[in-house]
């Protein structure tokens, strides 16, 4: 199991109405860009779960601890 796999889980997980509004295009960028994954080579795929982990949750989470 790598990152971007857990990525994945996790914005399957995701419900708009827990989402702030202005991250939800922020999370329909990242579900397309998802969809692609079987066709990104492993450094892409590593830099996309970077940018979702460190960009994306950083965001969603604001200094609270998510789970």
């Amino acid at each position: 199991m790598d990152r971007l796999w857990q990525c994945h889980r996790a914005f399957e997980k995701l419900q708009p109405e827990n989402t702030p509004a202005d991250l939800l295009p922020v999370v329909r960028r990242y579900r397309l860009r998802l969809k692609n994954c079987p066709q990104l080579t492993v450094i892409e795929r590593e830099n996309l779960a970077r940018d979702i982990l460190v960009r994306f949750w950083g965001e969603m989470c604001k200094g609270r601890v998510c789970g």
